[in-house]
């Protein structure tokens, strides 16, 4: 309720200055807590009043159930099925591992080629490391490969399909241009991004 409480506050403030907001181009993005937020509030955008998203981003979303506290997110066939979809994790995420991405993921009633599951992998080929673990998407000491190829370009690439029908296969669809995470000095790729359109389709 807080978030959703202070997206509205920030639409209202937005609406009262020269420059409006695009309500019809409206994304989410979280990661960790936030990224199960971001789940929760798309589910209840239409109830809640929000502008219905057509670009929702989780990024290593967890955990929703801690012991002292819990995050219920809803009927998540509820989210838009027009929306476009991505979760994302890191394969050494110690801290929320990868089952509330896979539950949003799996739940969400949105079609098979607009939703994908990602894990970023980590590579240590070079220096520095490239670790893809919980604190990989946010703030480091450092903005790497990792920043630059796999959360951002990600997300620039969702927006761009959701709001302007462009630059798609930087998002989704298992192509190159999405797995793509960039050289290490000498030439050698740095390792892809694992895509799947299914949670089968990760262990066949």
């Amino acid at each position: 309720p807080n978030a959703i409480n202070a997206v509205k506050d920030a639409i209202g403030t937005l609406q009262s200055n020269p420059l409006k907001p695009e309500l019809e181009n409206f994304a989410m993005i979280g990661h960790s807590m936030g990224g199960l937020i971001t789940a929760s509030m798309a589910v209840l955008a239409r109830s809640e009043g929000l502008p219905k998203p057509k670009a929702v981003m989780c990024v290593a979303p967890g955990v929703t159930d801690l012991g002292y506290m819990s995050v219920d997110l809803g009927d998540l066939s509820c989210m838009p099925q027009s929306a476009l979809l991505l979760c994302l994790v890191g394969d050494r995420d110690q801290n929320v591992g990868d089952v509330d991405a896979k539950t949003i993921f799996y739940e969400a009633d949105i079609p098979p080629e607009n939703k994908n599951f990602v894990i970023v992998q980590s590579d240590e080929y070079g220096e520095p490391d490239l670790i893809a673990d919980h604190r990989a998407p946010g703030p480091r000491s450092r903005v790497d490969a990792l920043d630059y190829y796999a959360y951002w370009k990600l997300f620039d690439g969702l927006y761009d399909a959701a709001f302007h029908g462009v630059n798609r296969e930087y998002a989704l669809g298992n192509t190159p241009e999405q797995r793509f995470i960039g050289y290490w000095s000498d030439g050698t790729p740095v390792k892809e991004l694992i895509i799947a359109d299914s949670l089968q389709s990760l262990f066949s």
